[in-house]
């Protein structure tokens, strides 16, 4: 049986608590290389989030270990499944996948940026299912051309290719010439009720707080970013800097502040799943990153009410309203960042520019959309009855 319109699937996206009837439910299997604390895991988590909200069947794949994010979605009443897969290429692992596709009679598989998409897409055509692949940065994580050429060679197996941002579909499209391959843009979503927390009154008799939340590694770019707030200090010296995370780079991080004789205002604090409550306490968000595509923390921070200090790179100024609520300068250049710090820092409306930034947010990222968005890629691709079990 041909599935049904997205338009006829209760409401997804409205709000309402209305639920699709049972023959149209979909049963969503995501595949992630695992579900630690990142950007492609959080959006991919919240997207089963919402589609169970709006009465779907979500499951979440791990193709190496689980993560901290597992516990959330199980807690959620999402299963997830882990393949711990080892170093090196695993063709038993593309089989298990396969049969979990068919024991789980999933009705499509969506995969998440390249390292995923070679296990997925095979497995996928051997469970005679689907198959989708997000792409959330037009940067493969894990290699350079070569996985760029793999990931190429799969697109006959997939039935679209979903872009987070319009930089990274700009720049990966071309490289994929010969190739007819269905595309989508879809930006990030997240649930926004749940970053609007009060926020206190500012009160400039106390330090102001600059804050990053993110991954410890080289392309956040955080020891610029200790060395702009040390410009900034010069000028303005009642500011903190926080930057909360995990990574390889944390003990580093933190011998970079000591060695700057910044120890009493800048503060390399561990990750932490609250990430709502930590927004709270700062005053202006910053991105120094290199290269992005579009961060799930800048759109929960926007719905914070935060301002945005950022580097222009990646899907960040297609997200973010500069002049209104956003201030860019390019990457890696540590005076400009400062001077777009001390721009957010001496603000008179900062208040106001962060309002507009969470109704903004309110507007565009919220996860029912993203998830009603999603569903509209994924109707036309399902095909009925279901693989039998094996």
């Amino acid at each position: 049986m041909a599935s049904k319109s997205p338009e006829g699937r209760g409401g997804l996206g409205t709000g309402r608590k209305e639920q699709v009837p049972v023959q149209s439910r979909l049963r969503l299997v995501q595949l992630l290389n695992s579900l630690a604390v990142g950007g492609a895991e959080r959006m991919a988590l919240n997207l089963a989030l919402a589609q169970k909200e709006a009465g779907h069947e979500p499951l979440l794949y791990c193709i190496e270990s689980e993560g901290t994010l597992a516990q959330e979605a199980r807690a959620n009443g999402i299963p997830v499944i882990c393949f711990h897969k080892k170093a090196g290429k695993s063709p038993g692992t593309v089989l298990q996948i396969a049969r979990a596709l068919r024991r789980d009679r999933a009705d499509i598989l969506h995969t998440h940026n390249p390292p995923a998409h070679y296990y997925g897409a095979p497995a996928a055509w051997l469970a005679r299912i689907p198959v989708v692949n997000t792409r959330h940065s037009p940067i493969s994580a894990r290699g350079g051309e070569y996985r760029e050429r793999y990931f190429k060679w799969l697109l006959s197996l997939t039935g679209a290719v979903v872009f987070v941002a319009r930089n990274g579909q700009e720049r990966i499209l071309p490289q994929w010439s010969g190739k007819k391959i269905f595309t989508r843009l879809i930006p990030n979503g997240i649930p926004v009720a749940r970053f609007q927390l009060e926020r206190p009154r500012r009160d400039n008799s106390k330090p102001f707080v600059f804050g990053a939340i993110g991954r410890l590694a080289p392309v956040k770019c955080y020891d610029l970013l200790i060395d702009a707030f040390r410009s900034v200090l010069e000028r303005e010296p009642n500011c903190e800097l926080h930057i909360v995370g995990e990574g390889p780079l944390a003990e580093e991080l933190r011998s970079h502040v000591i060695r700057c004789g910044l120890q009493d205002r800048a503060f390399v604090k561990p990750a932490t799943l609250d990430v709502a409550e930590a927004l709270r306490s700062f005053d202006a968000f910053v991105i120094s990153s290199s290269s992005e595509g579009l961060p799930m923390v800048v759109l929960e921070a926007m719905a914070a009410g935060l301002v945005i200090v950022a580097t222009r790179v990646g899907g960040i100024p297609e997200a973010v309203q500069e002049g209104k609520f956003g201030w860019f300068c390019a990457p890696g250049d540590r005076e400009a960042l400062a001077e777009v710090m001390l721009t957010a820092r001496n603000c008179a409306d900062l208040e106001a520019r962060g309002r507009m930034a969470a109704e903004y947010a309110v507007a565009k990222y919220d996860a029912s959309v993203m998830a009603r968005q999603y569903l509209e890629v994924f109707a036309p691709l399902v095909r009925r009855p279901k693989a039998a079990n094996v």
